[in-house]
């Protein structure tokens, strides 16, 4: 996990982004730390791909204990180069400027909903890439001192990324456009193609590529992940055809999302990193192997055409959800749809009991079952996730809700044109959708924070 820091100045002038330009000749304190913590996509987003290109070395892993800060000269801190690299917040000339920093913990420790709970984190929002837990919820308002001040949590989505196929494969050097189908994806996850000579590729004219025999690796983040998420959630989603009427359960760990009754002795290698880019350092160091990671991880691995479609030129963007997609104050209880149903191994959902007073509608999700599946890029949701009270400060306050307007349409800050350098890198192209329909919910969001 990484903990991303964005400083935005506080000596401002507060409107619906709770920011505004710099008054002249004004002196302005130092700015007003917000923190970012988690292993999610959003943070790609924030840098920019070709910045945070994952270090291809040949040294030792450095061994990274939870909460230290020596991750941010890690080999495998891809943000290190723009660690302090400062950005504008906004196009015009205010130079409202943040800056960002991270630090990791070990192996994607869960969605670290426990950082929003302790004051000596200092962390004021996660981002995540998957639906909190009934569990973690409670956990949330159980958890000692802070349950009478911060009150709850508000969780909304804000924007969707693509999930890359990255592979490694030295009989493919030369071979561009490599195209893999989602039902031989599905097979390989499945467990049912393990050998690449039986894996039916086209290259770049459609022609069917002959492989010789090499063993299938698998290549895949540690811990509860997004990305794992993503991906099974989308192959649960499209039904490919398995032996045996087998199919895929949505989860977060991928021990747990493999198709059901799999023979355990036909499963390929798996190879684990510890983070997104682990696994495409991992996967470029073993010939033979197919990760999957969010896709600004993959720009330094040769990634897969699935079904023809790129995972950056294929995603359109914004990405309208309709009304009905989104649910409120509902999380994940650890189960799936059991195999009886229409929607088998799908996330069962329940609602959020002993919600606490004037805090109802605040945890916005959008139901897996919901995502827009029907067709390659995999389109994963991106989450902030904060709680009610408890800031600490009238600025600290507007500068969160700053950040939660920088996904709002009508904030002026997200660039319809999505060739935008304003705040959030180049949308357009580069795995990354704005979400059309949230702005409610961002507002509900931003009006329930308080100090």
């Amino acid at each position: 996990m990484k903990m991303l820091k964005l400083k935005l100045r506080h000596a401002m002038v507060v409107g619906v982004l709770g920011v505004g330009p710099y008054l002249a000749g004004v002196v302005y304190a130092a700015p007003t730390e917000v923190v970012i913590y988690g292993e999610s996509g959003l943070a790609y987003a924030f840098l920019g791909n070709k910045e945070i290109a994952p270090t291809q070395t040949s040294e030792p892993i450095p061994t990274v204990t939870e909460g230290s800060s020596t991750g941010s000269q890690s080999v495998l801190n891809a943000y290190a180069a723009t660690a302090e690299a400062e950005r504008k917040f906004g196009a015009d000339a205010s130079n409202v400027p943040f800056k960002l920093s991270f630090r990791y913990t070990p192996n994607g420790k869960d969605s670290s909903i426990g950082a929003i709970q302790k004051d000596d984190q200092g962390v004021d929002l996660i981002a995540i890439d998957f639906p909190l837990t009934l569990a973690e919820y409670k956990a949330f308002i159980d958890n000692g001192p802070v349950k009478t001040r911060r009150e709850s949590i508000v969780q909304t989505p804000v924007m969707a990324h693509s999930i890359a196929i990255v592979f490694s494969n030295s009989d493919l050097d030369g071979q561009d456009s490599v195209n893999i189908a989602t039902g031989d994806l599905a097979k390989v996850f499945a467990g049912e193609i393990t050998d690449w000579k039986n894996l039916p590729l086209r290259n770049g004219s459609g022609a069917l590529i002959t492989l010789p025999s090499r063993p299938i690796k698998l290549s895949v983040p540690q811990g509860r992940n997004g990305d794992t998420f993503g991906l099974f959630n989308y192959l649960n989603r499209r039904k490919p055809i398995l032996q045996g009427d087998r199919y895929f359960t949505v989860h977060t760990v991928f021990s747990a999302s493999t198709a059901t009754a799999q023979d355990s002795s036909k499963r390929p290698t798996v190879i684990e990193g510890r983070n997104a880019n682990d696994v495409v350092i991992k996967t470029n160091q073993n010939n033979g192997a197919i990760g999957y990671v969010v896709a600004a991880a993959a720009v330094s691995s040769r990634y897969f055409l699935v079904d023809g479609q790129d995972p950056f030129k294929g995603m359109l963007t914004p990405l309208l959800l309709p009304s009905s997609a989104y649910v409120t104050d509902q999380a994940e209880n650890d189960t799936n749809q059991p195999s009886t149903s229409a929607t088998r191994g799908a996330m069962n959902f329940s609602s959020i009991p002993n919600i606490p007073e004037g805090s109802n509608g605040l945890m916005t999700i959008v139901k897996p079952e919901n995502y827009p599946t029907d067709r390659y890029p995999i389109k994963n949701i991106s989450y902030l996730v904060s709680h009610r009270a408890g800031h600490i400060t009238d600025d600290k306050v507007q500068a969160i809700k700053g950040l939660f307007g920088v996904f709002n349409s009508g904030s002026g800050y997200r660039d319809q044109n999505i060739n935008s350098s304003k705040y959030i890198s180049t949308v357009k192209d580069q795995g990354y959708a704005w979400i059309d329909g949230i702005n409610p919910r961002l507002t509900t969001a931003e009006n329930a924070l308080k100090k």
